[in-house]
């Protein structure tokens, strides 16, 4: 399988949401939102003819805060790249003709939802009359549900997400692992396939951090959220870049390490971006290849 080179642009750190698992995408604060339309996609462009970037994934926060969404998202697609917005649907007033929109839905159940969320139970209908619209225009729409011990991860909550994700025919239904950055790794964790074991899915230890197949005519896939660099060992190659909206290209959830491209991407400095990235050596970065080299 092909694994996209993606570039993560965290377009704002702003959300309206309190998610209990939330890990910001590495953003340890908040960010000024000092790019625009025009240095995204010189940078998008260049990160593709430099380095093979065939997917842009627009997170955050919630990138659909901002105003220019679509005129990002457009930019990435005139590029030929594939786009993502990643949203939890609650600020998304309009529709953009992307390739893909990933909402996240932890459970059906208005009580549970503001518990996971910190918002209004009710919030909940606008992200799914928003999974309806995406599907109309024919955009690939995902569903993202991270699977918290104790909380969401019975049977019920289980069989009524399967039954919404094939009632509105949604591409993939990712079952996440909760990934916790401020505690250490536990490189043997088994916990979604023993869950899905549970919801009655044979299913051995995940190959890498994922595997997809159909169960019950949806195509599901069990995530292990957590950096490649625990699978690939000594061989790690970044197979994504985040970018924070001021400028900073982080380098660790788990660190506050990052490196300023700002006045490198509004000078339009090509051959300075290009060495940065070449320099960076995630080997001395990153605390999971640190211990195992």
């Amino acid at each position: 399988m092909q694994i996209d080179k993606s570039l993560r642009l965290l377009v704002t750190s702003e959300c309206p949401y309190h998610c209990t698992y939330c890990h910001r995408e590495g953003m340890r604060e908040d960010f000024f939102e000092l790019l625009d339309v025009n240095d995204y996609e010189f940078l998008m462009q260049l990160l593709k003819l430099k380095f093979g970037i065939n997917k842009v994934s627009l997170s955050g926060g919630d990138p659909c805060g901002r105003k220019d969404i679509w005129e990002i998202g457009y930019a990435a697609k005139k590029l030929g790249l594939t786009c993502v917005v990643v949203t939890k649907g609650l600020l998304l007033k309009e529709i953009g003709m992307i390739d893909q929109i990933n909402f996240s839905i932890d459970t059906l159940n208005y009580n549970l939802y503001s518990k996971i969320t910190g918002v209004k139970g009710k919030f909940l209908d606008k992200t799914i009359t928003k999974v309806v619209e995406a599907k109309s225009k024919r955009l690939k729409v995902f569903i993202n549900t991270v699977i918290l011990e104790g909380i969401n991860d019975d049977k019920k909550n289980f069989d009524e997400l399967l039954a919404f994700c094939s009632s509105h025919k949604v591409d993939e239904w990712r079952l996440v692992e909760k990934m916790d950055v401020d505690k250490p790794i536990n490189m043997h964790n088994l916990y979604i396939e023993d869950y899905a074991r549970k919801m009655g899915i044979k299913i051995d230890r995940l190959p890498g951090i994922q595997k997809t197949f159909i169960y019950k005519e949806v195509p599901v896939t069990l995530y292990r959220c957590n950096c490649s660099a625990i699978w690939l060992a000594k061989r790690y190659i970044p197979e994504s870049l985040f970018l924070s909206p001021d400028g900073n290209l982080l380098l660790c959830m788990r660190d506050d390490k990052k490196i300023d491209l700002l006045t490198f991407i509004k000078n339009r400095d090509q051959n300075s971006i290009v060495k940065i990235i070449k320099s960076i050596n995630f080997a001395k970065i990153c605390p999971v290849l640190k211990r195992i080299r």
